[in-house]
């Protein structure tokens, strides 16, 4: 433990640094129960969200979050105004994790900062699924159909907002209010043969797990019966939903 803070502490490489604070992380880390530091520990981790930069200050407000104490809830709010989108995206999950009541209104605000492919409303999505409140579904449900707002389309809820809505809505237990849109879109892509489209209203039926998404594999294998690399990807869809619906 010395040894972890002292690099941590010290002037080693930012790398090293980041990479110790991980592990002391870990060494103090008991299954889901928030992290209690020290008074030593606590004023590393302050010390470095308040004198370091991007991924290093980003790994110190992890860190501080996993403590789930709402004594630091303003801090996260003011690194909300960082320059880097890696610190305000630990900060907002720092936040969520406090449950605290400022959360979700802060939060709100955040979807609307102007940043690159929309991550401002990624990371507002990822800290609604963390912070539990309800509220956040209505905000998914928008985010969800959204193909008009910037975004990167990598078939990874990291850069799709379309997807971490998705995410968002089963964390919320909202699933079944978004599938009506996800399936009229599909019928839409079907109707048009764009198959992008398909594979991608596929792929959200597959995230949200609701029961009523079964009606589409039969659609899907039929269309694809003659394509054996689309039957490939509609089976690994299948196999995804069925476990998603069982568990």
């Amino acid at each position: 433990y010395d040894a972890l803070k002292k690099l941590a502490s010290g002037n080693s490489y930012w790398r090293f640094k980041s990479y110790a604070l991980v592990q002391l992380q870990g060494l103090l880390t008991t299954g889901n129960r928030p992290l209690l530091l020290d008074d030593a520990t606590t004023n590393i981790v302050l010390s470095i969200i308040k004198s370091e930069k991007a991924w290093l200050k980003n790994t110190a407000i992890n860190f501080l979050g996993n403590t789930k104490d709402t004594k630091y809830v303003d801090l996260y709010i003011s690194c909300l105004d960082d320059s880097s989108e890696r610190v305000i995206n630990a900060a907002a999950m720092a936040l969520a994790k406090t449950k605290s009541p400022k959360a979700f209104d802060v939060l709100v605000k955040l979807k609307d900062k102007p940043s690159w492919k929309n991550q401002s409303l990624i990371t507002v999505l990822y800290a609604l699924k963390e912070l539990g409140d309800e509220r956040g579904a209505a905000i998914a449900l928008k985010a969800l159909t959204d193909s008009r707002s910037p975004h990167w389309t990598l078939a990874t809820p990291v850069w799709d907002h379309r997807l971490a809505a998705a995410y968002t809505l089963v964390a919320l237990g909202k699933a079944d209010k978004g599938y009506p849109a996800i399936h009229a879109q599909f019928k839409k892509a079907m109707q048009e043969n764009n198959i992008n489209d398909i594979f991608y209203n596929t792929m959200q039926v597959s995230i949200l797990a609701d029961p009523r998404g079964e009606e589409i594999f039969p659609l899907l294998k039929e269309k694809f019966k003659n394509d054996a690399n689309a039957m490939i990807a509609v089976s690994q869809y299948e196999a995804q939903f069925n476990e998603s619906v069982r568990k």
